[in-house]
């Protein structure tokens, strides 16, 4: 099984989501709950082996995505790591968002 870590930028990227659900639905509990959803997705990814998603190298070099729901959710691989870069919703500007990621990768 390969190491799990996210960026700080996928860290903040799940506090805007929670707060987001939390914000439309009116329940906190339903924004944690879906971003302990995403975050399972995540360690099944680090869990499952071979190399897997999809190479999206328009954004960046070695980057790959899955699909969660209307999510997405940016990662590459690093050695015996996987690193989630980025969680966002599936209708955003993606070529836009990245290249701020790249500016400011961690």
């Amino acid at each position: 099984m390969r190491r799990l870590t996210y960026t700080s930028a996928a860290r903040q990227n799940l506090v805007e989501i929670a707060l987001g659900i939390a914000e439309r639905s009116g329940s906190r509990a339903a924004g944690s709950a879906f971003v302990a959803k995403l975050e399972a997705r995540c360690e099944k990814l680090a869990a499952l082996p071979g190399l897997l998603g999809t190479m999206r190298p328009e954004l960046r070099p070695g980057i790959r995505s899955i699909v969660y729901t209307n999510y997405l959710i940016f990662f590459h691989y690093v050695g015996d790591v996987i690193e989630v870069v980025a969680i966002l919703p599936g209708r955003r500007n993606l070529e836009l968002l990245f290249e701020a990621y790249a500016a400011n990768p961690h």
